[in-house]
């Protein structure tokens, strides 16, 4: 277990949308150097950048047709090494996105497997063996290449499978084994990709759809002896590689080997009762509103005995939001959101604070999708940094931006406003990083009688959440408040918090 880790924050920057420097509309490795000191002074230690491969952008950098260099969008190789000497300049850290379960499909790799002629990536792909057979039950293409068979996709049809075989075989003419030595090919491209990064100094990698490696692998148990392979390989050279896992099941990603696993939304948990539980019930009941009657005492306990089973494996990493989901505006705003930000900077694990989210930039619903975002569309638009043309984001006609701008703010307009949401995120970050009780995976529960108060210890530190429309008091002896957003108060009885307040007190 990497205990340094612990210490880490990490911001996510989307390359598209970050900054742009040459006015082509798109942002690139220029404008993310031109804004690096702007992410260094919020405090936060590291970045992960989202794919930064050459691509053919039919879902946003997640099809790569080149593992092993940059898009000429970004600024080539020339520019993603500047872009990490820069980083490292300034004593941050730098990991990147990979996909390992799919490539696209105009990947040289695939296209030679998609061929008639016999390549030596036949296997690394997922293929029957004749373009008839194509059993309901699996995600299968046929029809589009020459190759007499059906490949299968990962996610979107542009996604052709990598290899890694099959757990249980239903069709043995053409399914192999994940212990066949010929699905060891994608295994070993894969611990390649990561010694080429390792090597000039990038130093870990954020791993998309971790758990989509091997087939018909309901429990990952073959998935999870694929990932021990490929990191005795990886680790044996670079041990102190940072991986965190896309895989939303710690229990299983870090018996994996992964030192984090994100938390993202997924229905019924205590990431999703703070913030996004309109998703799934239709109607916005998150805890943190002021008029919600949602009990999370379940989750939360779920969460603490999750964190629990797996403190001597690594961390769990709840996120602002990613790329992928929706920004916490589309849910939560004034004093609700504020708080969203105190629970996320003091719960255990390594937080990910996505681009813009710490300027409260708004989810655009209804946008047209971009490079096949759909929903997530809304979340990808560009970075606000100034009140001028463009908010600063690019010199490009308005048109020719790679996304809309959210025109209700921008980085100067908080940071001239001592009370805006940017300011609160900069101490919170600053807070975590002076309480050393604030890091690592410490936490009890302190239940409480009134089921609107959220009440949690962090070592000899307690933080109080009160979402509710009234004054609460919570109950014990407490020295000094350290930090407070809304009126706190220490009394005889215990902390006495306005509405909508929240404070840590030891």
């Amino acid at each position: 277990m990497n205990h340094q880790l612990q210490k880490e924050i990490f911001y996510e920057i989307y390359p598209n949308s970050f900054m742009d420097s040459d006015g082509d509309g798109y942002g690139d490795f220029q404008g993310i150097i031109d804004r690096l000191d702007y992410v260094k002074d919020l405090g936060v230690t590291a970045i992960w950048l989202n794919p930064h491969y050459v691509s053919s952008w039919k879902d946003g950098g997640y099809d790569v047709v080149d593992h092993y260099h940059a898009d000429e969008r970004f600024g080539g190789d020339a520019g993603f090494e500047k872009l990490l000497q820069e980083v490292h300049k300034r004593g941050l850290k730098l990991i990147i996105d990979l996909v390992v379960g799919h490539t696209s499909e105009d990947n040289p790799l695939f296209l030679q497997s998609a061929s008639t002629q016999k390549s030596a990536y036949d296997d690394l792909f997922i293929w029957t063996d004749n373009v008839w057979n194509a059993p309901k039950e699996y995600a299968l293409m046929r029809g589009r290449f020459d190759r007499d068979g059906a490949y299968m996709v990962n996610f979107f049809c542009t996604q052709p499978a990598f290899n890694y075989g099959f757990n249980h075989i239903t069709h043995p003419e053409w399914q192999m084994s994940y212990k066949d030595e010929r699905t060891f090919q994608a295994r070993d491209l894969i611990v390649d990709i990561f010694l080429h990064y390792l090597k000039i100094g990038v130093d870990g990698f954020r791993v998309d759809m971790a758990d989509s490696l091997v087939k018909n692998d309901p429990d990952r148990e073959a998935t999870i002896e694929v990932w021990h392979y490929i990191f005795a390989k990886v680790r044996a050279q670079f041990p102190r590689a940072i991986f965190v896992s896309e895989w939303t099941d710690p229990d299983r990603s870090l018996a994996a080997g992964f030192d984090m696993d994100f938390m993202n939304d997924r229905e019924n948990t205590f990431a999703n009762d703070l913030t996004r539980r309109e998703l799934w019930d239709k109607q916005n009941i998150s805890f943190l509103l002021p008029d919600s009657k949602l009990d999370i005492s379940e989750n939360l306990q779920k969460t603490v005995e999750l964190i629990r089973r797996n403190r001597e494996k690594g961390y769990l990493s709840f996120i602002s939001c990613n790329h992928d989901t929706a920004r916490p505006t589309r849910f939560l705003h004034g004093r609700a959101l504020r708080l969203f930000y105190i629970v996320l900077f003091t719960l255990p694990g390594v937080p990910f604070l996505y681009y813009g989210d710490e300027i409260a930039m708004q989810y655009q619903k209804d946008i047209p999708s971009k490079e096949c975002g759909f929903a997530r569309t809304g979340s990808r638009t560009v970075m606000n940094w100034t009140e001028g043309r463009n908010h600063g984001f690019s010199s490009a006609a308005e048109d020719k931006l790679f996304l809309p701008i959210d025109s209700t703010t921008s980085v100067e307009k908080v940071r001239s406003d001592q009370s805006s949401l940017y300011w609160l995120v900069k101490a919170l970050i600053a807070l975590r990083k002076q309480e050393t009780m604030l890091h690592g995976n410490m936490i009890e529960t302190v239940p409480q009688r009134d089921k609107r108060l959220l009440v949690y210890k962090r070592g000899n530190l307690t933080i109080a959440v009160n979402p509710a429309c009234t004054e609460k008091t919570v109950e014990g002896r407490f020295d000094r408040v350290l930090f407070s957003d809304g009126d706190v108060r220490l009394c005889d009885s215990g902390i006495v918090l306005s509405a909508q307040s929240a404070c840590v007190v030891r």
